[in-house]
């Protein structure tokens, strides 16, 4: 079993990782091919957060019926079946699992080949990583110990092929992730070739790689993958100016509005009290700032920037549904009813009344065995750290959670993993 690397990865990158990859296998699925049968005219499917599992992706994109021939390899055979259904993606579809740049790739094509109906929204993850490609930054996120990069996802970085350490480099990191969720030591490690000098209690994930004469080559590895992994996100490549372009929040014609994390009362009232014409004009402003030597400042310095960080990563609206429609929504001319990312739950969640629509539901397999940790991918069974004090959960083969289809009438359908 091998992860499926999409179509648009060429060839010969496919063949760089295949031997590695076979080697470090992870739970394959069977894609779901289109049935000849045809969607609802005018429905909104919506896709909530992947978390790097291209897998997964590729499973709910096929529950939704939209593209004949998705179960090809072949991107140029798909075809839309009904030019008035659309398709949104959440955001985050890097991080927490191993197959981020696939998902992000997969997602990419599916937006270049269906611009009309295909909307993929700016995560707080993408926004993060946008982030880290500025070296002035001195903060990280991408090395957190936690929530961000799973080791094997440096693998689909490489600029040569994968050498017989690599495998030991992997490994290593995993074992000594374990080793520090084990001393609950997460707030203090940091995925960095080095200690961080700036801050005495920060230590390398390298001091907890065994046995020590290992220590060396891992960090060596290490801060090649993490050059070649912000290198492949620059302001002058195709994926970098990808992310860069996702939409911050995107408005349907039925009123709902889609953004990653939620809409605080402020943003409400100064922010797109202009209705649609105010967030065309934050999504303007987003891709014109974008740029990895412009966007820092941006979003530290003015106004809307500060709305962007806020509506990527705001939670607030899970809390009240009165100050959601009593507040929120009167302050937003054209919106009807709010859909977020960001908050995972098992399920989908349809609440207020239908007025507030909460998507995350744990659709990544990595995420929903082991939440934030960083866990083998390819784990069939519980894997204890030295001390026995944690355990990494095995990765279930099949995919999990909910999607959601919104009906012209008003009407949510949630789609299980057994539906249609």
């Amino acid at each position: 079993m091998v992860w499926i690397i999409p179509s648009l990865v060429a060839a010969a990158v496919a063949l760089l990782y295949g031997i590695l990859l076979q080697r470090r296998a992870v739970p394959q699925l069977e894609l779901v091919g289109s049935s000849p049968s045809q969607t609802e005219e005018n429905a909104t499917f919506v896709i909530g957060d992947l978390h790097g599992d291209v897998n997964c992706a590729r499973f709910w994109i096929g529950k939704t019926n939209l593209i004949e021939n998705f179960s090809s390899l072949d991107t140029s055979a798909w075809r839309w079946r009904d030019p008035s259904s659309t398709l949104i993606f959440m955001g985050d579809y890097i991080d927490k699992g191993p197959t981020s740049r696939q998902t992000v790739e997969l997602v990419m094509t599916l937006t270049e080949q269906f611009p009309a109906q295909v909307t993929a929204l700016m995560g707080n993850h993408e926004l993060e990583l946008l982030k880290d490609r500025d070296e002035e930054r001195g903060y990280f996120y991408f090395q957190l110990p936690y929530a961000v990069v799973h080791p094997a996802e440096y693998l689909n970085y490489l600029d040569s092929p994968p050498e017989d350490t690599d495998e030991l480099v992997i490994d290593s990191l995993y074992n000594a992730s374990i080793e520090v969720y084990s001393l609950n030591l997460y707030r203090f490690t940091r995925i960095a070739p080095t200690s961080v000098s700036e801050d005495s209690r920060l230590v390398s994930i390298t001091e907890y790689v065994n046995p020590k004469h290992h220590r060396q080559l891992v960090s060596e590895r290490l801060e090649d993958y993490q050059k070649s992994y912000l290198d492949s996100y620059r302001s002058d490549t195709k994926l970098g100016r990808w992310l860069e372009n996702r939409p911050i929040a995107h408005l349907t014609e039925d009123g709902t509005l889609f953004v990653h994390g939620g809409i605080s009362e402020p943003v409400a009232r100064h922010i797109f009290s202009g209705g649609r014409a105010a967030i065309d004009e934050l999504n303007r402003q987003m891709k014109l700032n974008a740029h990895e030597k412009d966007i820092i400042a941006f979003l530290e310095t003015t106004m809307l920037g500060e709305a962007v960080e806020d509506l990527v990563t705001y939670r607030g609206n899970h809390e009240s549904c009165s100050d959601l429609v009593h507040k929120i929504l009167p302050q937003m001319p054209g919106v009807k009813r709010l859909a977020v990312g960001h908050t995972p739950e098992e399920l989908v969640r349809v609440e207020c009344d239908g007025s507030f629509l909460a998507l995350d539901s744990l659709l990544g397999r990595w995420i929903r065995a082991t939440g934030n940790n960083y866990c083998p991918p390819n784990a069939t069974d519980r894997q204890f750290s030295i001390n026995g004090r944690y355990a990494c959960e095995p990765i279930e083969q099949s995919c999990e959670g909910q999607i959601v289809k919104l009906l012209q009438t008003g009407e949510v359908v949630i789609i299980e993993t057994t539906s249609g």
